[in-house]
């Protein structure tokens, strides 16, 4: 049996469009003529045509007929629009509504029309043909022929949608899938809607229900009102005449005690005054830290940096904003997705589709809602589109992620001065991923930008930042290496002075890290230091030279994987 739907919008459905359906041996033939994602407060995204999907009856997790209504639920693992409330079936040879209504309406005028010539024609032309007829008899005969003439175009209106009846062909439809499907459930009448949630809780349903508990509460609400604004009263007094005393005067200093006159022991100086003579001692020791073994000679093109672990996609998503909620029974997710072109080529059309998912009380993995975002184009390179998703769930993860990337030496990126326009973005985690491209070109606007950014530092873009700013100086670090296994673990990289001038007193913070950084969520909480330690280094580098060091690094649990990173300064600067 193949049978023509319409997909509908409900709350718990995420297709709306027409489809195409086909029970065989084999499972249900899907086919989406014309269907898109649906989220509610949200318009459909781009729509699906011709797409076919064969879904075996054991990949059927719910099938149901409530009412007017077929809902199926499919495995998302075949397709992400797998939730169909579905409606108004034929046979696929059906007149659209729109036309069939006009048609009827055509045809009722017709017939109105029709009716009433007849009647005229009757009541003027019955006369002359029974002359002994009455007026009253002429009268009824004349409006027998009109309603009958109306008569005929109903009959006649019905034959406009030819075909069997939806109720048939749901029925039909029903008891072809329980031959495949025996727990087919069937109901008379489609689920009732979950209630909405009230915006303003009432007061009432606040209060206790006994009258001494209603006492209480109202009495602690008064005395609480009472004693806040006494203290907050007390508090202007006291600002007030802070404000209007005088300063305090500066008193001489006692002169010495003359004679064998026994003084008391200066007390003792508290742990910072203890601490600021004791730190120029500590940097003329260099010997105090772990020293690294110099080797041969290299070269940095671009500081290594786990802002770029792997070669840079073309087209880069950034989530920020993200927040969580809670509307009635359902936990809710907002989120800011941002698309950045990072090639030399515009993207024509964009559209991108995300998969939303929750987490029960046992930390599993539950599945949640799914949208589609799109852009018509063009997007050009260093240019950027945003989006606002709202969608049930907490965390998400694209379905049809870009492919692509941009080469280590830089071929293929836009041009540094279109990446630049995006230090202009309205949204701070654009501004930050421009400054991330620029830094991983080299180019020289990197580190002003990350130094302007800085200025008006946020703390949950703290870790990005100042991994952007250490990639951007010139005394680079590339070709980190450290032993997977053992502890300690040894440790080589090359350190590379592209200043110039020469530079002294050199040293290397090495940090392993107990977890991955998000390159592309600039606002993403940074992963925990595991280890971290400052070496000196034991030459001066020239300027333009480079010189290869080797280590050990102690870490804490060898069983741990862990990610490294490490910076070049001055030794002292780095403590």
């Amino acid at each position: 049996m193949k049978l023509c739907a319409i997909a509908r919008a409900t709350e718990r459905s995420n297709v709306v469009g027409a489809v195409e359906l086909a029970l065989g041996p084999a499972g249900l033939s899907l086919t989406y003529l014309g269907a898109g994602a649906f989220g509610e407060g949200y318009a459909p995204g781009a729509l699906t045509s011709g797409t076919r999907v064969l879904v075996p009856y054991a990949a059927l997790q719910s099938a149901r007929i409530d009412g007017e209504q077929i809902y199926l639920e499919i495995d998302p693992q075949l397709t992400p629009l797998n939730r169909l409330v579905l409606t108004d079936l034929s046979l696929g040879q059906r007149v659209h509504p729109r036309e069939k209504l006009r048609r009827e309406r055509v045809f009722w005028l017709a017939s109105l029309v029709g009716a009433v010539v007849v009647s005229l024609l009757g009541a003027l032309t019955l006369p002359k043909l029974a002359p002994r007829a009455g007026a009253a008899a002429t009268t009824l005969l004349a409006a027998l022929g009109g309603a009958l003439v109306l008569l005929l175009g109903s009959w006649g209106s019905r034959l406009l949608d030819g075909g069997p009846s939806e109720a048939f062909l749901r029925q039909a439809f029903a008891d072809e899938l329980r031959r495949y499907l025996p727990s087919l459930i069937q109901s008379d009448r489609p689920p009732e809607p979950a209630p909405k949630p009230e915006l303003i809780p009432s007061f009432g349903a606040l209060l206790p229900r006994s009258t001494a508990g209603i006492v209480l509460t109202l009495s602690a609400c008064l005395l609480g009102a009472l004693v806040t604004g006494r203290y907050v009263t007390q508090q202007g007094r006291t600002t007030a005449q802070v404000a209007e005393a005088p300063p305090p005067a500066v008193r001489a200093p006692e002169p010495e005690p003359a004679g064998d006159t026994p003084r008391e022991a200066p007390a003792a100086p508290s742990p910072v005054t203890a601490a600021q003579p004791s730190a120029p001692r500590e940097a003329a020791q260099p010997s105090s830290e772990p020293q690294l073994r110099t080797g041969s000679g290299c070269r940095c093109p671009r500081s290594d940096s786990l802002l770029w672990p792997e070669a840079l996609p073309k087209l880069s998503l950034l989530s920020f904003n993200h927040r969580t909620f809670t509307r009635g029974n359902r936990t809710l997710m907002y989120v800011d997705i941002a698309a950045v072109n990072n090639s030399n080529e515009e993207v024509r059309e964009l559209s991108l589709n995300f998969q939303f998912y929750g987490r029960n009380p046992d930390g599993q993995r539950t599945l949640g809602d799914h949208r589609s975002v799109y852009y018509e184009g063009p997007l050009g390179p260093g240019q950027a589109i945003k989006w606002g998703v709202e969608a049930r769930g907490t965390e998400f993860e694209p379905l049809n992620a870009p492919t692509g990337t941009i080469s280590p030496s830089g071929e293929g990126a836009a041009a540094a001065d279109l990446l630049a326009e995006l230090l202009k973005a309205n949204h701070r985690p654009v501004r930050l991923h421009g400054a991330r491209l620029l830094a991983y070109l080299g180019d020289s606007r990197a580190l002003g930008a990350a130094t302007e950014l800085r200025e008006a530092l946020r703390e949950d873009e703290a870790a990005f930042l100042d991994r952007v700013l250490w990639a951007s100086r010139p005394l680079r670090v590339c070709q980190l290496r450290v032993e997977p296994t053992g502890n300690p673990r040894a440790v080589q990289a090359c350190v590379y002075n592209d200043e110039g001038a020469p530079r002294e007193r050199l040293g290397l913070k090495l940090r392993a890290l107990a977890g991955q950084v998000l390159s592309d969520s600039p606002v993403a909480a940074p992963p925990l230091v595991d280890a971290e330690r400052v070496f000196t280094i034991d030459q001066p580098l020239a300027a333009g030279s480079g010189v290869e060091v080797r280590g050990m690094l102690p870490v804490d649990d060898p069983a741990r994987p862990l990610v490294y990173e490490a910076f070049a300064d001055r030794v002292d600067l780095l403590r």
